[in-house]
């Protein structure tokens, strides 16, 4: 079999923008079609779905985009450097944020555990880097397998 994999793959950005154009307009259409079908509570699920769907979108593309995975952990190192700086009172100096920003890779990927976090913290670390690896992995096997 010969498989077209760039023509799989626009199909599939493709469907996956009707799905969200689908999700909108089913909460947020004047649309006598959407009005009827999605009455009162339907409206609010279906606002969850668009929700969801639009959140997973910005995450890693919903399984499409190693570019948006990359975007979103670098904004999770983003955000432990500033509570790095911050836990440790010392947010007031620029180059504290870089020492910080550098170390943060190594705390992510648990080569480091640093004995003044909190479990929690550091469970929440451990539980974001799984499921990190499982988005790219989940990437890596659609784009590589053969559709």
């Amino acid at each position: 079999q010969i498989v077209n994999s760039e023509g799989i793959n626009k199909s599939i950005k493709l469907e996956l923008e009707a799905t969200l154009a689908h999700y909108y307009k089913s909460w947020n259409s004047s649309e006598s079609y959407y009005r009827y079908k999605y009455q009162k509570f339907n409206r609010t699920l279906a606002f969850t779905k668009w929700f969801r769907f639009k959140v997973l979108d910005l995450v890693w593309g919903n399984g499409e985009s190693i570019l948006k995975l990359l975007r979103t952990l670098f904004i999770i190192i983003l955000l432990m450097t500033v509570i790095d700086t911050i836990y440790l009172n010392t947010w007031n100096n620029i180059t504290n944020y870089w020492e910080s920003f550098c170390k943060m890779p190594s705390i992510f990927l648990g080569i480091q555990t640093p004995h003044y976090y909190s479990y929690t913290y550091l469970s929440s670390i451990a539980t974001l880097r799984i499921v990190s690896i499982s988005f790219f992995i989940s990437i890596l096997t659609k784009r590589l397998n053969r559709r």
